[in-house]
C-alpha cells in the first residue's frame, strides 16, 4: 500500500486479492534487452563465404556493422543469399564474405539493438499528501561481436565458450576449419582437432566460482576465457586476446563473447518524458520577474496611498 496507508477495500474478494499481491510482491530489475551471436567466432578458407553465425535477440530489429576495414579489405557481411546487409531480426544468419587472394588475417562484426525499458518518477507533497506515480521509458542498448578467422594453410580455428549449467562446468568449443589438425592445451590436457573437425571440451567449475582458463596452441597461439559461472542468473564468459596471436601462422583467432548477451551501456530517455522537478535554468529569471512585479506593485501601492491622504488633507 502507497505511503503506508491503512486502506481496506468493500469488496472482500478485493481485499483478499490485494492482501495476496502485497505478500508475494518482490523487488526484481526490469529485463535487459537480450543480443547473442552464435558462434562468437568462426573460421575457414579466402574466397569462401565463413559462418553462419545466428544472430539470437528479442528486438525486433538490430543493425549490422561491418568490419572497420571492410571498404580497403572487400570484406563484407552477407545473408543466406549473398547480399550485403546492414540490419537483421531473430534467427537471421549472417556470412563473413572473404574475397580470394586475401592474407591470412581475422575480421569482426557488431550487432546492436536499442529497446525501450521503463521508467519511473515519485513525486511527494511537502505536508501529508498522497504521492505521485509517473511512469514512462528509456532506451537502452546492447551489442555483440562476432569474429571470422581465414588461413591459407594449416589449421585455422575458432574458439568459442558458453556455460553449461547441466554439467556443472563451461564449454569451449573448437572448430578447425584448415587442412591440417590444431592441437591446443587446456588446463594441463592436450587435445587434438583434425582437419573439418568441431570438438567440444567441458571445464568443471562450481557455481559462483570464478574461472581463468588459458588456452595455448602452435605458433604463439594463446586464448584467454574468464568468467564466473553463474547458473542462477545470467552470466558470462569473456575472451581476452593476447598480444603474441598477431603473425602467427594460423591467423588470430576470437571469441568476443559467450552465448550470454553482451550488455550495452544505457541510454536515458527521461527528458520530455516525464515531469520534472526542482529548479531548472529558467528559475533566476522568473525569480527576477517576480521581484520586479513585486516592486512595481509596492510603488503603486504607496502613490496611492499618497494620493488618498493629500486628498483627505484637503
Amino acid at each position: 500500500y502507497s505511503d503506508n496507508a491503512d486502506v481496506t477495500a468493500s469488496d472482500k474478494q478485493a481485499e483478499k486479492l490485494a492482501d495476496w499481491l502485497h505478500r508475494n510482491a518482490r523487488t526484481t530489475k526490469e529485463p535487459r534487452p537480450s543480443l547473442t551471436l552464435e558462434p562468437a567466432a568462426v573460421s575457414g578458407r579466402a574466397g569462401e563465404r565463413l559462418g553462419p553465425v545466428t544472430v539470437r535477440t528479442d528486438a525486433d530489429q538490430v543493425s549490422v556493422s561491418p568490419p572497420v576495414d571492410a571498404a580497403a579489405s572487400g570484406i563484407e557481411v552477407t545473408d543466406e543469399k549473398g547480399a550485403p546487409v546492414t540490419s537483421a531480426t531473430n534467427g537471421d544468419r549472417l556470412y563473413f564474405a572473404v574475397p580470394k587472394d586475401t592474407a591470412d588475417g581475422t575480421a569482426s562484426l557488431a550487432v546492436q539493438a536499442t529497446t525501450s525499458v521503463p521508467v519511473g518518477r515519485a513525486l511527494a507533497g511537502a505536508g501529508r499528501t498522497q504521492t505521485q506515480i509517473l511512469a514512462g521509458s528509456s532506451e537502452s542498448t546492447v551489442s555483440a561481436r562476432a569474429t571470422a578467422t581465414w588461413a591459407e594453410t594449416g589449421a585455422a580455428p575458432a574458439l568459442t565458450a558458453r556455460k553449461n549449467c547441466a554439467a556443472g562446468g563451461v564449454d569451449i568449443t573448437a572448430a578447425n576449419r584448415g587442412d591440417q589438425p590444431f592441437t591446443f592445451e587446456l588446463a594441463g590436457t592436450e587435445h587434438t582437432i583434425p582437419a573439418g573437425a568441431t570438438r567440444t571440451v567441458t571445464v568443471p567449475v562450481a557455481e559462483d566460482q570464478a574461472y581463468d582458463f588459458t588456452i595455448t596452441g602452435p605458433a604463439g597461439f594463446t586464448r584467454t576465457f574468464t568468467g564466473v559461472l553463474d547458473c542462477a542468473t545470467s552470466g558470462s564468459v569473456l575472451d581476452r586476446e593476447s598480444e603474441g596471436d598477431a603473425g602467427n601462422d594460423i591467423g588470430t583467432q576470437s571469441a568476443q563473447q559467450s552465448v550470454p548477451a553482451t550488455t550495452g551501456s544505457a541510454t536515458s530517455g527521461l527528458e520530455g518524458d516525464l515531469a520534472e522537478t526542482g529548479g531548472s535554468s529558467a528559475t533566476p529569471m522568473l525569480a527576477a520577474v517576480a521581484i520586479g512585479l513585486l516592486v512595481v506593485g509596492g510603488g503603486a501601492v504607496f502613490v496611492l496611498r499618497r494620493k488618498t491622504q493629500h486628498t483627505d488633507g484637503e
